[in-house]
């Protein structure tokens, strides 16, 4: 697996010098079983956690950029965050462990589906422990494939490129910013329509840790949901 090392040499001095006692990987167990482990022993130190299941979009031959399955889990056993593998692993744990119990934790899942009008409804559930305000960045974008039209006329085959048009530029913001009164649970819907010519939509929502933005290459730390929805 091509980021291990990555993750090896970006750990070393942190265990070295004492900041971190241990970072353990677990490829092949689902997600209560190492949460079992984690209450049965008392970890008490940052775990990473491949999580295999597909709905969360990994892919069999780990044709992606970085692991958008990787999480980070606090001494709870909680998740904490989406991780990746990255140049600046090392930082990302240190920001952890500097502001882990500032932060609490977030999380974030949803659906996105063709309505009968030809709309497309999102539907976000949100999760912030300590009740903090969530600025939800939101992306859509329309999907406008470009096809053979010589060989293929009949649009049979893979199309040869896709095109994404975000709407925002289009002047169809939907970001919103998440209050959290009574509860650490709330959701949000909207609907998105008039997006013009598209054969499909993707829609990205994410949520940002304070601090990290410099973090992962520039795309910061936190939570996110994405799905693409196929249009008639």
């Amino acid at each position: 697996m091509r980021q291990l090392p990555q993750v090896v040499s970006g750990t070393r001095e942190l265990i070295d010098n004492g900041r971190l006692k241990m970072v353990t990987a677990s490829y092949d167990r689902d997600r209560q079983a190492l949460l079992d482990v984690i209450k049965e022993r008392g970890i008490r130190y940052p775990v990473i956690w491949q999580n295999n299941d597909p709905n969360r979009g990994n892919t069999p031959d780990w044709n992606i950029r970085g692991i958008p399955t990787t999480v980070l889990i606090n001494p709870q056993g909680e998740i904490v965050a989406d991780l990746r593998a990255g140049e600046d692993f090392q930082q990302v744990l240190e920001y952890f462990i500097d502001n882990g119990e500032a932060l609490g934790v977030m999380d974030m899942n949803g659906s996105a589906e063709l309505q009968e009008d030809g709309t497309v409804k999102v539907d976000l559930s949100m999760y912030s422990s300590q009740h903090t305000d969530m600025d939800v960045n939101v992306e859509v974008y329309r999907v406008v494939f470009k096809w053979d039209e010589e060989n293929d006329p009949e649009h049979k085959g893979r199309p040869l490129d896709r095109e994404y048009i975000s709407l925002a530029d289009e002047g169809q913001d939907y970001s919103f910013t998440q209050k959290f009164r009574w509860f650490a649970n709330e959701d949000h819907s909207f609907v998105i329509s008039d997006f013009g010519e598209a054969d499909s939509l993707y829609v990205m929502a994410s949520v940002t840790y304070p601090g990290s933005e410099e973090l992962n290459e520039g795309e910061g730390v936190g939570v996110s949901f994405g799905r693409n929805i196929a249009l008639p």
